[in-house]
């Protein structure tokens, strides 16, 4: 055997039992790991509203991958307009935080008081709820009451013009509407005669009708404004000992404390605490600066994607376990 093949045979015989591929493997599980948490150490803290900041730990610790925080910050940066300043910014991030949150929430609300997604899409629409109220006063025989045409369409009017009455305000006067059509056609049990079901479905989807409504804000001083409403209403029903209601046959005290909550109560976490941080950051007379509401907005967006890639993964073992 020549000296070159036995120099071949000897340098195989020490590599023998390794994985010679692993030698030029750049992504091996350490190696991303290591360059993964390198990544986010070179960005350090990451400033944001309130003079708070988001410490870099807590990115690695979400286990964000680094592509995922650019391609948040990528979408943060598209939606907030390098030009804007001032209330425009602000409006800006306001906007963009509400028209991620609002799906989000729009599906827990459907989902805790068991609606029917056509409904509830039926509902968010500028005359969807005109028609869903329409076609529940004729399934129930009260278009037949006198000037029912005239009447409804000066509830629709009304309602929505009280500015300074929280959404669950609002749907007591439609269920006054209601009771009001029912004494009409049905007598004095009126109110008793009505399907209960249909009647809770139509005043649930009411509220989110107005809820929607009540939250097309401009500013963090709007969503102040709201949160200070709410608070004041659960504070009127909490002062009120005898505020109870009649649920499946019990009575549930401080029922309504269970509404008193603006839709927004129903954003994921991250998104809240982007509200209240924002809040907080105007209240104090600070200026809202765009590289801190990117970065907020960036946080939204990297929610979104963890909460997209746990439901995958839940997904997957779903799948796995049903084999």
């Amino acid at each position: 055997m020549s000296s070159g093949t036995e120099d071949r045979t000897v340098w195989v015989g020490h590599i023998d039992g390794f994985n010679i591929d692993a030698i030029y493997e750049p992504d091996s599980p350490d190696m991303a790991e290591q360059a993964r948490v390198a990544y986010f150490q070179g960005i350090g803290d990451i400033p944001i509203l309130s003079g708070k900041v988001i410490r870099w730990e807590n990115l690695v610790k979400k286990r964000l991958d680094s592509n995922e925080w650019r391609w948040a910050v990528h979408l943060a940066e598209t939606t907030i307009s390098t030009a804007a300043t001032g209330q425009e910014l602000e409006c800006e991030l306001v906007r963009a935080l509400m028209n991620l949150g609002r799906g989000y929430a729009i599906r827990h609300y459907a989902k805790r008081e068991k609606l029917a997604t056509h409904d509830v899409n039926t509902a968010g629409l500028p005359f969807g709820f005109k028609f869903i109220l329409r076609q529940y006063l004729s399934d129930q025989g009260l278009l037949a009451a006198p000037d029912s045409d005239e009447r409804l369409r000066w509830i629709l009017r009304v309602v929505p013009d009280s500015k300074d009455e929280i959404a669950y305000r609002r749907v007591g006067y439609i269920q006054t509407f209601i009771h009001s059509m029912a004494y009409d056609v049905l007598g004095a049990d009126g109110p008793q005669s009505l399907d209960k079901e249909a009647t809770r479905k139509l005043l649930s989807l009411a509220r989110l009708r107005y809820s929607l409504e009540e939250i097309r804000f401009k500013s963090f001083s709007d969503i102040a404004n709201l949160y200070g409403l709410y608070r004041k209403a659960r504070e009127a029903v909490a002062a009120d000992d005898g505020c109870s209601n009649r649920i499946s046959g019990k009575f549930i005290r401080n029922w309504p404390l269970r509404h008193l909550h603006p839709l927004t109560e129903l954003f994921p976490y991250t998104f809240r605490h982007a509200l209240d941080r924002g809040i907080s950051h105007i209240a104090s007379g600070a200026g809202l600066d765009r590289i801190n509401a990117v970065n907020e907005l960036a946080l939204v967006h990297t929610e979104i994607l963890l909460m997209r890639k746990s439901a995958r993964s839940r997904r997957m073992q779903e799948f796995l376990s049903d084999k």
